[in-house]
């Protein structure tokens, strides 16, 4: 992959880490929230989050991945 930013080749392949180590995921729709302000997963697709960063500049594409569920 090409960066965006700068055009420099080779992107590397990394992983969004949230709390607690627990991986980022992708929800479709918007933010809904529950009864304690969480936000409300329960019946919404999800999807792994790939991450991509240049090597010259620092600059992340963000993808999904497949999907979750």
């Amino acid at each position: 992959m090409t960066c965006l930013r700068c055009g420099a080749g080779g992107l590397t392949e990394g992983f969004l880490a949230g709390k607690d180590q627990i991986y980022e995921k992708w929800v479709e729709g918007p933010l809904k929230r529950n009864f304690i302000g969480g936000a409300k997963l329960s019946g919404r697709r999800s999807r792994t989050i790939l991450a991509y960063a240049c090597r010259e500049c620092g600059h992340l594409e963000l993808f999904t991945g497949e999907d979750d569920g």
